[in-house]
């Protein structure tokens, strides 16, 4: 299997060409490591707001551009879970449907849902020929 990087995002190569999706796992769990780490005294609030500014990004970065399969967004999903559960300290079987709520935050379906949405409305803009669609 070979592997390549373009525009930051890692590409693997068997058959066909695919998103590293443990390479982007592997870039998440570190980046909310280290942000859990360092404010550890913090309030839950405060959590929310940092990897949501740092390490969701690093998630969703060009998610709206490329097209995911379902079991690689689902992949991203348990990340996004896992993070929630360890800033409000809830075991694994626990869901976070309520807290991502309560937080006004979206699940990464939704996320690749609106990012696909704005990635494709921006382009029909810039094509002429798509307007009329």
């Amino acid at each position: 299997m070979e592997t390549f990087k373009y525009l930051g995002v890692k590409f693997a190569a068997k058959n066909s060409i695919y998103v590293d999706v443990p390479f982007i796992k592997r870039k998440f769990y570190a980046a909310c490591n280290g942000v859990l780490n360092k404010c550890r005294r913090s309030c839950e609030t405060v959590h929310v707001h940092l990897i949501s500014s740092f390490c969701l990004p690093l998630l969703t970065y060009s998610i709206g551009a490329l097209e995911f399969p379902q079991c690689s967004l689902r992949e991203l999903g348990v990340c996004l879970n896992d993070a929630f559960r360890s800033m409000f300290h809830l075991n694994r079987w626990e869901s976070v449907k309520l807290m991502q709520y309560f937080c006004a935050k979206m699940d990464i379906f939704h996320y690749y849902d609106l990012q696909r949405w704005k990635f494709l409305s921006s382009l029909c803009k810039k094509v002429p020929f798509l307007h009329k669609f």
